[in-house]
């Protein structure tokens, strides 16, 4: 029994030193990862481990939020950016669309397959070649459906894991193919209303010198052709030279207070005469009180040019009241507001919105037979937008049209002048 009870306690003795030891290796290992967690010497207490862990994990954790708000930020930019910004795998799978790429094509922020997106051929086969050649490629292409177009640039970039991917930007040049197409037209029209009168002076000239002369009547109307066709030139390029001085802002406007109804009473004595040749009768219904800061003389160049062509194109009507109202009162909002109003043939719908641009005509044959070059409004327009006034337009075909020009306040102050001097050419 003795012996029994000795081996026994033996045995208790040998598996308590062996646990001893397992638990001071089990210690030993906690201490040394607790000390790499913590990083601090593994021979302090617990609890220092546990505070320094903590300390540690707040800090990681400031980090890691300010890394998420560098990231939202830097999304924040590209999606504000004026252009497209897309990149693609090379399997052409969308991975990333800024809001401004969205809206252009119509594509959500979810992935994608780009040759799913419409009208997007010319840009899916320079991602191609872009992957092909590791060269930036570039070119241009139409979104019918939105009557946009739109430029891109693809380049390949290479991520720190060895992945290739292509970035897209896309950038709107509609405003661009706008002006140059505009610019052609206005090239076009120069050129046609400078080549007719050119035309007439050379073929009137050549008849002259061919021996016209010696026919004295049928000189004196050559010559008087001649100079009809030259003075129709020179008007035109006055207006030009007029207008592109309006439109860069080098025309100083010396601007001062005054009562509007100076300025057109002023245009009213000039085509009272005109428009009783021309059988119009002119109405009027001024008030005496309302006062513009202006330049005198470009808004009588302003009234000059409405109240002339309403009276133009009243005296061609073939029947019925030939009558031509302006009418001058205090808006609502405490601004002058002058309407000229016509009884004379009206403007379709379709053109009224086009009458305020360079060589527009609604009727060329008259416009042409009246001397107009299609700049008149062009210039009004610009001075209307120079006074901080706007002009509205409301017309029906063979009832007659209105031109209301609204002023703002004149306030209490004189303004400054605008613009600069130019040279005169």
């Amino acid at each position: 029994m003795l012996l029994v009870l000795t081996i026994l306690f033996f045995v208790a003795v040998v598996a308590w030193v062996v646990d001893h030891r397992l638990c001071a290796g089990r210690t030993e290992k906690l201490k040394e990862r607790l000390a790499e967690l913590s990083g601090v010497e593994k021979d302090v207490s617990l609890w220092y481990h546990v505070e320094a862990i903590s300390r540690r994990l707040d800090e990681l954790s400031r980090n890691l939020e300010i890394e998420r708000t560098k990231r939202q930020n830097d999304l924040a930019i590209i999606n504000h950016l004026v252009d497209g910004i897309i990149t693609v795998d090379g399997n052409g799978n969308i991975l990333f669309a800024n809001e401004r790429a969205q809206e252009l094509l119509d594509i959500s922020d979810s992935a994608e397959r780009l040759e799913e997106v419409q009208e997007s051929f010319p840009m899916l086969d320079a991602v191609k070649r872009v992957f092909e050649t590791q060269e930036t490629v570039q070119g241009e292409f139409t979104l019918y459906r939105k009557h946009k177009y739109l430029q891109f640039f693809v380049t390949p970039i290479v991520l720190s894991n060895g992945e290739r991917q292509a970035v897209i930007v896309l950038h709107d040049v509609s405003g661009e193919k706008e002006a140059e197409r505009m610019l052609k037209e206005f090239v076009a029209d120069v050129t046609h209303e400078l080549r007719t009168p050119l035309t007439s002076i050379h073929g009137y000239a050549e008849t002259l010198l061919d021996g016209g002369l010696d026919d004295r009547e049928a000189a004196i109307r050559f010559l008087k052709t001649i100079e009809e066709e030259s003075a129709r030139m020179s008007r035109l390029i006055n207006d030009l030279l007029d207008l592109q001085r309006l439109e860069s802002g080098k025309v100083k406007l010396n601007m001062e207070r005054f009562p509007l109804i100076e300025a057109v009473e002023h245009v009213l004595h000039i085509v009272r005469p005109i428009a009783n040749n021309l059988g119009v009768k002119l109405e009027r219904d001024l008030e005496e009180d309302v006062e513009i800061v202006g330049d005198y003389d470009r808004v009588v160049q302003m009234v000059l040019n409405l109240v002339d062509n309403a009276v133009k194109y009243t005296s061609v009507k073939e029947d019925g009241e030939k009558t031509v109202s302006v009418r001058l009162y205090r808006g609502d909002h405490g601004g002058a507001v002058l309407e000229i109003e016509d009884t004379g043939i009206g403007i379709p719908e379709s053109s009224v919105n086009k009458l305020f641009r360079r060589f527009y005509r609604v009727d060329k044959h008259r416009s042409r037979s009246f001397g107009g070059a299609g700049l008149g409004l062009a210039i009004t327009k610009e001075i209307a937008e120079k006074h901080g006034a706007r002009i509205e337009v409301q017309s029906e075909v063979g009832v007659g049209t209105l031109f209301r020009i609204i002023f703002p306040p004149a306030g209490g102050a004189e303004y400054e002048s605008s613009g600069t001097d130019s040279e005169e050419a």
